[in-house]
């Protein structure tokens, strides 16, 4: 395969001059050159699909790894054949009527099944997912098949988010088969740890959902099987345990690692465990929901970002602060991305008026790296809902007091019972932005657009 990529390589480099050369790379030429490099890709592709789809079938992770981490290398050094192969595998335009396929499975079967991109999502949810044979002997079986698993599967998330990352929102669609199974909703189902996946799942959704076509399939989803909905539970802060202490409604029924397949009744071995203890990576114990450590507050801080490049997708808020899976789960109200997020904002701020930024008296280091951590939370959370109030309560001096009134109160009442929490958000942010000097220009900015709500809030 190395041969094959250095052929095309070597075709670039022989060009005539600088313009043939980005010609030849490109393929945009029309004549005999471009052709050599557009068949080595073309090959190299057809060659990587047919090896990680062989290694997958019979549960080869090393070698599915092996081919994971070659297709990050090569479109890190050759990002215009990564583009080169989703114009290839890319999918059918829209439809005259406007509509879109409507799921997932719509979407990416549409998809080349011959394609890379296809052989490495169909990985993805192998490994996640599907269960192993039962031969203890064979290089899948055994009691380290989690450990290569796990390995394998961060490998595959790596080589994703680089191919996602070199492709603009229309070529994103050619990834449309990684959202073909829940795989990414199971990864982020279960509880961070050390070592988890939780981060690189996001930030691969983070990239997919630039695309407005993926970004519209992964917000119709069913909730147990929606991701965007598995990263909004992780905006949760654990609570401190008690004997009666009860575990916060969660936005939907997000399903653990162990989501049935299509032969779940066969039997045999469970799925991966995603979390599985390993040497040096630490191992959750029975309290594991009621702690918080920089696991996270990194996965708060990932998911917050998912959200900001949602809001930056979609034309209007709502769409991404008003989702849930349903209004009331077992007779609790269940809370919204929005009031999660405000709920998220006044922990954080509460915490880093406590502790601060420097680290108190003895400039711990530990505790410097936290507020960071706090403190890019803070950041998205205020940013998101300067956002909100911006755009559903623009303030316009054209605009009569009953109707900016009406429109205050209606945006307060998304709120809904974090509605109180606004006014202590408010004045922490504006003392926060105050005491940082130049740089809390963002804190303070963000508080000038809460205030507005203020009158309404109460």
């Amino acid at each position: 395969l190395r041969e094959v990529v250095g052929g095309a390589a070597q075709a670039f480099s022989q060009g005539a001059n600088p313009a043939d050369r980005w010609q030849l790379y490109s393929g945009t030429s029309v004549g005999s050159r471009a052709a050599p490099c557009s068949s080595s890709v073309r090959e190299a592709g057809a060659a990587v699909a047919q090896q990680v789809g062989a290694a997958t079938s019979v549960r080869h992770w090393a070698a599915v790894q092996a081919g994971a981490r070659f297709v990050e290398v090569w479109a890190g050094l050759f990002p215009q054949h990564v583009s080169e192969l989703a114009s290839a595998s890319s999918l059918p335009g829209d439809s005259q009527d406007g509509t879109v396929p409507c799921s997932y499975m719509d979407l990416a079967d549409q998809a080349h099944d011959s394609s890379m991109f296809y052989a490495l999502a169909q990985a993805l949810h192998s490994v996640v997912l599907d269960r192993c044979g039962d031969d203890q002997s064979s290089p899948n079986g055994g009691p380290d098949d989690d450990l290569r698993r796990l390995g394998c599967c961060r490998q595959l998330l790596a080589a994703l988010a680089e191919v996602a990352g070199r492709l603009g929102p229309s070529g994103l669609e050619a990834l449309a088969p990684a959202l073909r199974r829940p795989s990414l909703c199971a990864l982020l189902a279960v509880a961070p740890l050390r070592g988890s996946l939780h981060v690189p799942c996001l930030q691969l959704l983070q990239l997919l959902v630039q695309s407005p076509r993926l970004f519209q399939l992964a917000h119709q989803v069913h909730s147990d099987q929606n991701a965007l909905l598995a990263a909004a539970n992780l905006l949760v802060v654990p609570s401190i345990k008690s004997e009666d202490a009860e575990q916060p409604t969660p936005l939907a029924a997000a399903p653990p690692p162990a989501t049935p397949t299509a032969d779940a009744a066969s039997g045999g071995p469970a799925p991966m465990d995603v979390c599985t203890p390993v040497e040096g990576v630490g191992a959750g114990g029975g309290d594991v929901e009621y702690q918080d450590g920089p696991e996270r507050q990194a996965c708060r801080a990932a998911a917050l970002e998912l959200f900001c490049r949602c809001l930056a997708t979609v034309p209007r808020p709502d769409a991404v602060l008003n989702l849930r899976g349903a209004p009331t789960v077992q007779d609790e109200v269940v809370d919204t991305v929005l009031q999660r997020v405000v709920l998220l904002c006044h922990h954080e701020l509460l915490c880093l008026g406590i502790h601060g930024d420097d680290g108190g008296p003895w400039r711990d280091a530990a505790l410097r790296e936290c507020a960071a951590r706090r403190s890019r939370s803070v950041d998205l959370s205020l940013s998101i809902l300067s956002s909100f109030v911006w755009q559903t309560a623009p303030w316009a001096p054209d605009v009569p007091q009953v109707e900016a009134d009406a429109t205050q109160a209606e945006t307060c009442a998304a709120l809904g019972r974090m509605r109180p929490l606004l006014a202590s958000i408010v004045d922490m942010a504006s003392r926060r932005g105050a005491a940082s000097g130049p740089g809390g220009s963002r804190a303070l900015a963000a508080a000038s657009a809460l205030r507005v709500l203020l009158a309404k809030a109460d």
